[in-house]
C-alpha cells in the first residue's frame, strides 16, 4: 500500500509544493503557502528558524529575485507522518544569473496534509556567492523586521551539547 500525501506520490507533492509556493505556479503567495502549509509551521534551515508568518515573507522575497525554475526531485519517502526528501532546484534570477541548490528535508506531515514542521539544509551546487538567494535574516532585516536566532543552548565545561531538534 503506498502512502500518498494530498492524494499524490510523496514525489509528486514535493514537485507540487515546490512549484506552486516557490517558484510561483500559485500567484497568490499565502494561498500557495496555506494549501501546503499547516498555521503553527515551522522551518528550521540551514540553522535559521521561520514561522508561518516569517515563511510567507521568504517566499515572497524569493519570488522577486527569481525569474524562472525548475525542480528536480531526486528521492522522496513517505511513512504516513515524515515526509523525507532530497531534490534540487534550478533557477535564473532577475539579474540573469544563474543557481542550483540541492536541498535535503525532512517533514512532518499534519493529518490533514499539510507540512507542520521542516527540518532541511541546502547547499550551494553552482552560483554566484556574492548574489545569493536571500536568507531569511538578511530578509528580515531588510524589512525592519524582527528575526527569532536559532536556540543555541551554552557550552559547559568547554564540551558543546549534542545536536537535538530542539538545537536547531
Amino acid at each position: 500500500m503506498s502512502q500518498t500525501i494530498q492524494g499524490m506520490s510523496p514525489r509528486e507533492f514535493v514537485a507540487a509544493l515546490l512549484r506552486d509556493v516557490v517558484l510561483g505556479g500559485v500567484e497568490d503567495v499565502e494561498q500557495a503557502v496555506s494549501t501546503y502549509f499547516a498555521p503553527g509551521y515551522e522551518q528550521y534551515v540551514d540553522g535559521n528558524t521561520l514561522d508561518h508568518t516569517e515563511f510567507a515573507r521568504h517566499v515572497h522575497a524569493v519570488r522577486e529575485i527569481l525569474d524562472r525554475g525548475e525542480v528536480e526531485v531526486r528521492e522522496a519517502l513517505f511513512d504516513g507522518t515524515t515526509l523525507a526528501d532530497i531534490h534540487t532546484v534550478r533557477a535564473r534570477k532577475t539579474d540573469g544569473s544563474h543557481v542550483e541548490l540541492e536541498v535535503h528535508m525532512f517533514a512532518e506531515i499534519d493529518h490533514d496534509g499539510r507540512v507542520r514542521r521542516v527540518r532541511e539544509l541546502t547547499r550551494l551546487v553552482t552560483g554566484d556567492q556574492a548574489r545569493p538567494l536571500p536568507r531569511p535574516r538578511a530578509v528580515a532585516r531588510a524589512r525592519g523586521l524582527p528575526f527569532r536566532a536559532p536556540f543555541r543552548p551554552p557550552v559547559r565545561d568547554g564540551i558543546p551539547p549534542l545536536p537535538s531538534p530542539r538545537n536547531y
